[in-house]
């Protein structure tokens, strides 16, 4: 608890700030902050336990713009300064690690883990670390000490982007509506570049939408410019006309609930459509598209435009009934179940008074036939909970309800199912198959079912 206690303290600690421009004030608690290039980052640590706790800063090429892909090469300095150690092993460590796993450091070795420990360190005492590498990606740099009292420390990663003075792009592309295509950088001047160094940027997103890395994305009919401008501010345009591909539906086919609708559209039509069903008494058709499902069946939808039909096949089915109930208690003195029922659907679910019963899992004498008060069905509306009572017909039967399963109806979706309950799950029958409810087991119904 107490170390608990002193690590969000450790949180709140608040570090000086920077003496010079170039100098930024970093907590230690900055994890996957990314680091400015050619900058200081200035830092402390504090811990009154001496406990390992780990400083994480990124150096992140990836994003530093177009040409990540090409390798950099970064000079990397920490220096840490009035080291207090607390205990035996006052332990520094620092590691480098290249997330994409080609990074190679001065010698030409892999970076993949670059570490530096020093042990034994003595009050007050300084120490430099300096290290060059050729990244392709992140660079992670974990800064930790093991039984140290505290330190401050700076660090600086250096490096220099050789950004392109001159390129070329296409002086125009055409593309249709919710179409890519690629504006590919050529003739890079120097060659030798490692970062072009291009700032993509669209004159109007509603026609045509650009991205960092060059890919154009038509959105919709009309003409607009992509321009890409170099780190010098060199700027580079291409024409991009987008145009309406052939008409086509939204939905070609489309599963529908009874009584659920939606909108389908013939996108890129620029006159008049006209709407129609095979068949009304499954699902209608405004003039607008909108398609409403009626009964169980499948019928087409057919968009007519100019001399052309566009088709698209529905299917209209039952919801199914989503639940979950459990045989709950047996009063012995009103003769009568109790089940806990949740609607867990859309619609409201009916529970039956017809053909109710319960049956004993070992002896038939003690079966019985039972009915709803006043011989009425009980309605669940969507997303509620209910306690339903089944009087039994005739005398008291044996107490223990965990003996017993009830079978009643219920109704959902005009549709009817014989449902079988116990006191821990229950299922329903669909056609010639069963299903489970809401539960699986009893460790499932303990830790679900919540009543308000």
């Amino acid at each position: 608890m107490k170390r608990s206690i002193k690590k969000i303290l450790l949180v709140s600690v608040i570090f000086m700030l920077g003496i010079f421009s170039n100098v930024l004030v970093c907590s230690a608690r900055d994890i996957e902050k990314d680091l400015p290039l050619n900058k200081t980052i200035r830092g402390s640590y504090r811990s009154t336990d001496g406990v390992t706790d780990i400083l994480t800063h990124i150096y992140n090429h990836e994003r530093s713009g177009y040409g990540s892909n090409r390798p950099l090469t970064l000079k990397i300095t920490f220096d840490v300064k009035n080291i207090k150690p607390s205990f035996a092993y006052n332990n520094l460590s620092f590691t480098v690690f290249d997330n994409k796993d080609r990074g190679t450091d001065s010698e030409g070795n892999s970076i993949e883990a670059w570490d530096l420990d020093v042990e034994d360190l003595k009050n007050g005492e300084s120490r430099t670390f300096t290290k060059t590498i050729t990244t392709y990606g992140s660079v992670h740099i974990y800064i930790w000490g093991l039984e140290l009292k505290s330190f401050d420390y700076t660090l600086k990663v250096e490096g220099n982007y050789d950004y392109a003075t001159s390129i070329k792009i296409p002086s125009s592309v055409s593309l249709k509506c919710e179409e890519y295509d690629y504006l590919d950088v050529t003739k890079v001047y120097p060659i030798s570049s490692n970062n072009v160094g291009v700032t993509w940027r669209t004159t109007n997103k509603k026609v045509a939408t650009v991205d960092q890395e060059g890919w154009v994305y038509g959105k919709q009919a009309g003409t607009c410019y992509i321009t890409a401008t170099l780190h010098n501010g060199k700027t580079y345009k291409c024409k991009v006309r987008v145009s309406n591909p052939a008409p086509k539906l939204k939905y070609t086919g489309k599963r529908l609930y009874i009584g659920s609708s939606f909108r389908n559209q013939l996108k890129y039509a620029s006159g008049k459509v006209y709407w129609s069903s095979s068949n009304k008494k499954i699902a209608t058709v405004s003039s607008n598209g909108t398609i409403k499902a009626v009964s169980p069946g499948t019928c087409t939808v057919t968009a007519k435009y100019g001399k052309r039909k566009y088709n698209c096949k529905v299917q209209v089915i039952y919801e199914y009934p989503r639940f979950g109930a459990s045989l709950y208690d047996y009063n012995t003195r009103d003769n009568y179940f109790i089940i806990k029922f949740r609607n867990l659907g859309k619609r409201s679910i009916i529970i039956r008074p017809d053909n109710a019963k319960v049956e004993h899992v070992a002896y038939k004498v003690y079966d019985r036939k039972l009915r709803l008060a006043g011989n009425k069905s009980v309605v669940i509306k969507p997303g509620k909970s209910a306690f339903i009572k089944f009087y039994v017909n005739g005398k008291l039967t044996w107490y223990d309800y965990h003996r017993y399963t009830l079978f009643c109806r219920v109704t959902y979706d005009t549709k009817t199912y014989e449902t079988h309950i116990w006191d821990s799950q229950s299922v329903y029958r669909r056609g010639k198959k069963w299903y489970y409810t809401y539960w699986v087991s009893d460790t499932d119904w303990y830790n679900n079912w919540y009543w308000r």
